[in-house]
C-alpha cells in the first residue's frame, strides 16, 4: 500500500517541475515583450525628436537666408548689386578707427559720370541704367581686397582705397580705373562715349575725420568736373612726399597732367 502511494505520488512531483519551466519561460517572455515595446517607444520618440531637429534646423536655415538677404538689400544698391552709401559709410567708420592706431594712410574718391543728364534725355531711363550698370561692372572688375568701389546715388560712385602702399602706383591705377570706365558704351546701336571725373582725398593727411574725408574728395570731384576735358581725376592729398608744393593732382588722360596747389590749378602739358 505505501509503495503504491509512493508510487502514485512520484508523477505529482514530476509535473510540479514541469510546469515550473514554462512559467519562467512565460515571464521571461514577458519581460522581452515589455522591452521591445519600450524599445519601439524610445525608437519612435528618438525619431521625432530626430525630425524635430530637422524641422528647427529648416526653420533656422530659413531665417538665416532671410536674414542674409535683408541684410544684402540694405547694404547695397538695388540696381548694380554693388554696396551702398549706408554699407560704404560703415565700412570707411571702421578704416577710420583702426587707422587712428596704425595711422596709415587710406584714400576715398568720389566719381560722378559726365553729362550722364543727356544720356537719359535722349535713349531713356533704361538706357541711362544701363550705363550705369556697365559702369558697375567695370568698377567691380578693377576692386580687390585692397580697393573697394560702391554706389552713392545716382550716377556717383565711391572708391576706397584701404591702404597706400605707393602712391604714384595709387595714381596710375586711379587712372587705368578712368580709362575702363571711359570705354564707349552702344546704346539703341548707337556707340556713346563715357567720361567721368573723380576726387580724391587722404585720411590722416589732410583729412582729419570721415566728415572731413568726404567734403575733401567732394570738392575735389567738383573741381576735376570743371574741367572740360575727358575723365579726370584730382586729388588734395595723393602727391609725392619729396614735392610739397603739389597737393592737388588731375590727369587727364587725352590731353595734360595739371597739377594744383590748394585747389589753385597750376597747368603743365605732358
Amino acid at each position: 500500500m505505501n509503495i503504491r502511494a509512493s508510487n502514485q505520488t512520484q508523477p505529482e512531483h514530476g509535473d510540479q517541475k514541469s510546469d515550473v519551466v514554462p512559467e519562467s519561460t512565460r515571464l521571461i517572455d514577458q519581460v522581452y515583450i515589455e522591452l521591445e515595446k519600450k524599445l519601439f517607444l524610445i525608437e519612435k520618440e528618438n525619431y521625432r525628436l530626430k525630425e524635430e531637429i530637422k524641422r528647427h534646423a529648416a526653420i533656422e536655415k530659413e531665417l538665416m537666408e532671410r536674414h542674409n538677404a535683408l541684410h544684402f538689400i540694405a547694404n547695397h544698391d538695388p540696381l548694380t548689386g554693388l554696396p551702398n552709401r549706408r554699407s560704404l559709410m560703415a565700412h570707411l567708420d571702421t578704416l577710420l578707427s583702426a587707422r587712428k592706431v596704425g595711422r596709415r594712410h587710406l584714400a576715398v574718391g568720389f566719381m560722378d559720370l559726365d553729362n550722364f543728364k543727356s544720356i537719359n534725355d535722349k535713349f531713356g531711363h533704361a538706357a541711362g541704367d544701363l550705363v550705369l550698370l556697365e559702369t558697375a561692372e567695370r568698377l567691380k572688375s578693377s576692386s580687390d581686397s585692397n580697393l573697394v568701389v560702391g554706389r552713392l546715388a545716382g550716377d556717383e560712385f565711391l572708391i576706397i582705397v584701404k591702404q597706400i602702399n605707393d602712391k604714384a602706383k595709387t595714381i596710375e591705377r586711379i587712372k587705368a580705373i578712368l580709362e575702363r570706365v571711359e570705354k564707349p558704351i552702344t546704346l539703341a546701336q548707337t556707340e556713346v562715349q563715357i567720361s567721368a571725373s573723380l576726387g580724391i582725398a587722404c585720411y590722416p593727411d589732410p583729412a582729419t575725420g570721415l566728415r572731413s574725408l568726404l567734403m575733401l574728395a567732394d570738392q575735389a570731384m567738383y573741381q576735376a568736373k570743371s574741367y572740360r576735358g575727358r575723365s579726370s581725376f584730382v586729388s588734395n592729398s595723393l602727391n609725392q612726399k619729396a614735392d610739397n608744393s603739389d597737393i592737388c593732382r588731375r590727369a587727364n588722360r587725352r590731353s595734360s597732367i595739371k597739377f594744383s596747389s590748394n585747389l589753385e590749378e597750376i597747368k603743365s602739358k605732358n
